[in-house]
């Protein structure tokens, strides 16, 4: 939502993971959140989630939560940028 206010878009609203805007700010929304999207999701999520969240942990118990995490998927973000839906 930061991203509209950036772009002088005052008109939306949002509730849990669901936005609206006025139908001639749709297009701006729906860049903008691919955009957010792509950069949420660049780099390896549980990997940051696990030195967050984790940090205070004894170092041989963070390596044996590492080997039990899954792994990364074949997601490729640049085909979020050119879908013409935004969920599936």
């Amino acid at each position: 939502m930061s991203k509209l206010l950036e772009e002088g878009v005052s008109h939306f609203g949002c509730v849990h993971d669901s936005y609206v805007a006025l139908a001639a700010d749709m297009d701006l929304l729906s860049g903008l959140t691919r955009r957010a999207f792509m950069e949420l999701h660049t780099g390896n999520l549980m990997e940051a989630f696990l030195e967050t969240s984790y940090a205070g942990l004894h170092g041989d118990v963070k390596e044996r939560l590492r080997g039990s995490m899954p792994k990364q998927r074949g997601l490729i973000l640049e085909h979020v940028a050119d879908s013409p839906y935004l969920f599936s």
